[in-house]
């Protein structure tokens, strides 16, 4: 028989310790139900994949961290049951805008990632990725209240958290075509980047270097810029995943 519930889905960032991350789910998965999102479906059937209830949400938590077009959605979804082993037959989204007003948004997330891009013209890699760091720290603010996660709300808002500044480096370092990565704590409660530079991947955490920067030390916001994973382990760091 087949059963019908409502999954909460409820994104908890930086500051909080039940974060649902728990571990990297399979990219066909996300890509399929990434389509259905980018193109404004209602709905996804996914029942091929076997997911339960708490792999839906994983998946999710993940798509949140990774796709610009989720700022469309609302914080909940429905899902169905397609049997008693409770695996998950199809998930439907409640969207906030309409394809048109998301497309519209769209464009200005793309224009705000240019416009942070041109800034470098000119510029080595290294340079490029000083300068789009400088700019994050000077033109954005934590938001405490955790409601700014994605990417356009940072751009309207000039307010994010660790998963909205993660996201929103790494599209423009794609933009300058420098390779850029989002990582995942272990504890699953932070997020930050890892960009490749001087032939080697090193870390950038955006949020810490805002909290850091507000100390008035000098250069104090560089203490969390272009550092090694064993500087960041005898810190406390404790990576998951980088993706």
């Amino acid at each position: 028989m087949k059963k019908s519930f409502l999954l909460i889905f409820v994104l908890l960032l930086l500051g909080f310790s039940t974060t649902v991350y728990c571990g990297e789910i399979d990219s066909n998965i996300k890509n399929k139900i990434i389509y259905a999102i980018d193109n404004h479906y209602p709905s996804v059937e996914i029942e091929e994949f076997s997911l339960t209830s708490n792999k839906v949400a994983e998946a999710m938590t993940e798509i949140f961290s990774e796709d610009i077009n989720t700022f469309s959605m609302e914080n909940n979804f429905v899902t169905y049951d397609s049997n008693n082993d409770s695996i998950i037959e199809k998930i439907s989204f409640r969207y906030i805008f309409s394809a048109e007003e998301t497309a519209k948004k769209n464009e200005e997330v793309n224009d705000c990632i240019t416009d942070i891009a041109d800034i470098t013209k000119g510029c080595s890699n290294p340079e490029k990725v000083k300068m789009v760091y400088d700019y994050f720290i000077d033109h954005f603010e934590y938001d405490g209240t955790y409601k700014n996660y994605d990417i356009y709300s940072l751009f309207s808002e000039n307010k994010g958290t660790c998963c909205s500044f993660s996201l929103a480096f790494r599209k423009v370092m794609e933009y300058l075509d420098i390779p850029c990565k989002i990582v995942v704590s272990k504890d699953l409660s932070h997020e930050w980047n890892k960009v490749y530079i001087n032939d080697r991947w090193l870390n950038i955490d955006i949020t810490n270097g805002l909290r850091l920067d507000k100390t008035g030390f000098p250069n104090a916001r560089y203490r969390c810029y272009l550092t090694n994973d064993l500087i960041l382990t005898n810190w406390g760091y404790k990576e998951k995943y980088a993706k």
